[in-house]
């Protein structure tokens, strides 16, 4: 039987405080949940946005212009992109299989 898993990408509630294990779910034997933001709980599976790596480099970016006596709005904007980051939980196991 091929495991079915819950996606929660809303950031404001939280959806595994309603579907927390014990409440006839099955999480994470029949179900596997994961959270697509970082989550409080060290138990539940999920991607990590390195926010405080993303904060770093930003102020490194805004010194960087500052230095470089950019003052205006620039026509080539910068983007940040770093790789998400997997924190392994007891919610979404055997994720290889």
């Amino acid at each position: 039987m091929k495991k079915r898993a819950v996606l929660c990408p809303i950031f404001v509630f939280p959806l595994y405080s309603i579907l927390v294990p014990g409440q006839g779910f099955g999480i994470p034997g029949r179900l596997g949940y994961l959270h697509l933001i970082d989550y409080p709980d060290p138990n539940v599976s999920c991607l990590s946005h390195r926010g405080e790596f993303i904060g770093n480099k930003a102020v490194d970016m805004v010194a960087g212009m500052i230095n470089r006596n950019e003052f205006r709005q620039s026509n080539n904007p910068y983007m940040l992109s770093v790789p998400l980051e997997w924190h392994e939980g007891t919610t979404c196991p055997d994720r290889g299989s």
